[in-house]
């Protein structure tokens, strides 16, 4: 049965829907469809992006605190690039660059300072996939006269390398 001219036209009966009808649900379902992906694939990236965070912060702190610590590389693609804002001569390309860089910092650290901590100052949300983060490490030196000061201190006494407690001042050899 055909109820009007624009059906007859468009080749669907009175029972079927009209052709309009039918590509807006088409369209209305392909738009769901894709807000759902997109909605999932938001999800993804935002999980992405959280646990690149938690790494970052659990990471970057424990490498400098903890002794062994094997920072997980997983969350770096393998086309990193690490620049200080500023030093802009300064880039680092690569995760194997990055990872060898990693790897003398911590044993210039071993070798020349007694402690360091690391605190994260802030992370600003990603934007066009760059995560940017503020830290500070606070270092100190190793004392390059410890062994000097062991060897002549039999020779020169007691309490020649006495702290001033009263001044507070760095130990005063005599």
């Amino acid at each position: 049965l055909v109820t009007s001219a624009a059906d007859a036209f468009a080749g669907l009966g009175a029972w079927g829907p009209r052709v309009g009808e039918r590509a807006g649900a088409l369209a209305l379902q392909a738009t769901q469809t894709l807000r759902k992906t997109k909605r999932g694939q938001a999800s993804e990236w935002r999980l992405a992006i959280g646990n690149a965070i938690d790494t970052l912060r659990r990471d970057n702190v424990l490498l400098f605190e903890q002794e062994g610590y094997v920072p997980d590389f997983s969350i770096f693609s393998e086309d990193i690039v690490v620049a200080d804002a500023r030093l802009p001569s300064f880039e680092l390309r690569g995760l194997a660059a990055y990872q060898r860089f990693l790897a003398t910092l911590r044993w210039s650290l071993g070798k020349g300072f007694d402690g360091s901590t690391f605190e994260i100052r802030s992370v600003q949300p990603p934007v066009n996939n760059e995560l940017y983060m503020r830290w500070r490490l606070r270092l100190w030196p190793k004392d390059v006269l410890a062994s000097a000061k062991d060897f002549l201190a039999p020779a020169l006494g007691p309490g020649a390398f006495a702290e001033t407690s009263d001044l507070g001042q760095a130990p005063v050899v005599v």
